[in-house]
């Protein structure tokens, strides 16, 4: 290894329930969990270097497997703490949703859990757009057949690493091409207009954090309705407040909580949410993680 990063997250932070999270599909193609290690493949132009993320008597340890220039571990650096959301104070969270009878139960079972996030824009909303009406494993295979196919890749200690294929790649294609994966019409004319938008530079990442509506901005877009800007304003963007309140794992959660026969309707969940403001995101990926209790 040429070279590290020590960061010390906020605490409390949990490392081994960011661990778990990242692992609970083995078909994802953009990082993996070795033991309790992460592994991920960074692109920097041309450039691809793998980062190794472990943790040390509560710090973040990342190592580069290549030399790097300042502004480059800079940028890496703020990935991976972006990623994993390590800078987030939780104590508001949890006294606020301390006086939840939903949340309030579930959230004490976690403590340091982190929304764990997804830093690069392109890659968020095309796994927003890929998970449209399809079950979740079925978008990771879709996922993973576009990333290995189109992506950079590596291999490292035995592991093959892959990054999310570049806007500037797609975008130069025609939607018939990911028809052999199984990716509809639609849905690869919807993604290849995504990377057009953020390849010329009229959709980016720092557009969305200095508009005053990004979810507008957003749903403008050919293919993104109000579920996938809420996603990827969670997911991406990292607002604390971001709310995908048609999400189906959020339906069956509450759902699951309450010992309901049927799914809560929109009114009842934006009735349970009031007590959520400001950190609807944040409550949501919470009673994501009940599911799997």
């Amino acid at each position: 290894m040429h070279m590290k990063s020590v960061l010390s997250p906020v605490q409390p932070f949990h490392f081994q329930e960011c661990l778990r999270f990242l692992n609970r599909n083995t078909d994802e193609p953009v990082w993996k969990v070795d033991g309790d290690r992460l592994l991920k493949l960074f692109t920097l132009g041309e450039k691809s270097v793998v980062g190794e993320i472990s943790e040390e008597d509560g710090a973040v340890h990342i190592q580069f497997s290549d030399t790097l220039e300042e502004e480059e571990l800079g940028l890496l650096t703020t990935y991976a703490s972006e990623w994993l959301d390590m800078e987030r104070d939780l104590q508001p969270f949890y006294d606020q949703m301390s006086a939840c009878p939903l949340l309030g139960p579930i959230v004490p079972q976690y403590p340091g859990m982190r929304l764990i996030r997804m830093p690069d824009l392109f890659e968020a909303i095309s796994w927003a757009i890929l998970g449209q009406q399809i079950n979740l494993t079925f978008a990771y295979r879709l996922k993973q057949r576009i990333t290995q196919e189109w992506g950079a890749s590596r291999e490292y200690e035995g592991h093959i690493l892959y990054a999310f294929p570049d806007p500037a790649v797609i975008a130069e294609m025609e939607p018939e091409v990911m028809r052999p994966m199984q990716v509809s019409q639609r849905k690869a004319e919807y993604i290849i207009g995504v990377a057009k938008e953020i390849s010329s530079g009229n959709l980016s990442k720092q557009k969305l954090l200095s508009s005053e509506n990004p979810v507008a901005d957003m749903v403008a877009i050919r293919g993104v309705g109000k579920w996938t800007a809420e996603y990827v304003l969670m997911k991406c963007l990292g607002y604390t407040n971001g709310f995908p309140i048609q999400d189906v794992g959020l339906h069956n959660a509450i759902k699951k909580q309450l010992g309901m026969d049927r799914k809560p309707t929109y009114e009842e969940i934006e009735e349970y949410a009031k007590l959520w403001t400001g950190w609807e995101g944040y409550a949501t990926f919470y009673l994501w993680r009940s599911l799997s209790s």
